[in-house]
């Protein structure tokens, strides 16, 4: 599938593994009450022109560490960067790293989300301003099965903390150099969703919540998916061949490998830039 992998780098942390089988992504579903919200957002995002300009965003990355576990060089935050640039080519945006720091501090290393006091002492101290920057934490989430949590832009309909210093995205560092993230791109998967996006095989809009039924993530070219993918990339999967499309298993909102994943849709960067200039309107101007 990586007729593109040249432009990629290998991240080198021979002492991260992964061997994660189950979802990883901690990012909240929306609420099923918001469905008509989003659909006319959707629907909206799919008139915006493309600006003739790339958006040049700036990462603030927090690197946070026990004082022997967490450390990420310079190196690879700087191949990080470059990576999550391949992954966005097809859309409006660029990144660039803005600064990098570190924190020592072995009960925000070991649990930076899920205790939320731990969350927010650490994102207050560390965060740039949200305004202008993403903010990116390199931690354990708290659970041993989550590697990438992001928050959603403000004014979205959902549980999130609007635009404060709590914005950011948080990865594990397993995510960022393993065997089952050799390049990173988990962190792109979850700026889709700092960006306004979900989960290409997300349902929770769907009556009943079914499998295989619209309205689906609300992107019109993402086909519908029965449940989501790890893995090998399965060449030609269909598991909703009553709708049209063939699962897009290499999509960055899927659940796939960094070996496998490789796009996002004309129609999902539209949603990202219709987003942006709605809910995030600063990001980027600096």
């Amino acid at each position: 599938m990586r007729a593109l992998g040249v432009a990629l780098l290998f991240l080198v942390s021979s002492a991260l593994a992964a061997q994660q089988v189950e979802p990883w992504c901690a990012t909240p579903r929306p609420p099923r009450e918001a469905r008509g919200w989003f659909e006319g957002f959707a629907l909206e995002s799919r008139q915006i022109p493309r600006p003739k300009a790339t958006i040049r965003i700036p990462v603030a990355f927090h690197v946070v560490t026990d004082g022997r576990n967490g450390l990420v060089s310079g190196q690879q935050i700087a191949t990080l960067i470059q990576n999550m640039n391949w992954a966005y080519r097809d859309t409006p945006f660029s990144f660039y790293l803005y600064r990098a720091d570190s924190v020592k501090n072995g009960a925000w290393y070991s649990n930076c989300v899920l205790n939320t006091v731990n969350m927010q002492k650490l994102r207050k101290r560390m965060a740039r301003d949200v305004r202008y920057y993403v903010n990116v934490y390199s931690c354990k989430l708290g659970s041993p099965t989550l590697y990438g949590i992001s928050t959603f832009p403000p004014g979205y309909p959902l549980p999130n903390p609007g635009n404060t210093y709590l914005q950011g995205i948080a990865v594990d560092p397993i995510a960022l150099g393993s065997d089952q993230f050799p390049y990173g791109l988990a962190l792109a998967h979850e700026m889709g969703h700092y960006l306004g996006l979900l989960h290409t095989f997300e349902t929770i809009f769907n009556d009943g919540q079914a499998e295989c039924a619209d309205p689906g993530d609300l992107v019109a070219d993402t086909p519908a998916q029965a449940g989501n993918t790890f893995g090998a990339c399965p060449v030609g999967r269909d598991s909703c061949p009553a709708l049209p499309g063939a699962d897009d298993i290499p999509n960055l909102m899927n659940y796939a490998t960094d070996e496998c994943w490789d796009h996002f849709t004309p129609g999902q960067a539209s949603l990202m830039l219709y987003a942006l200039q709605h809910f995030r309107p600063t990001l980027g101007t600096r």
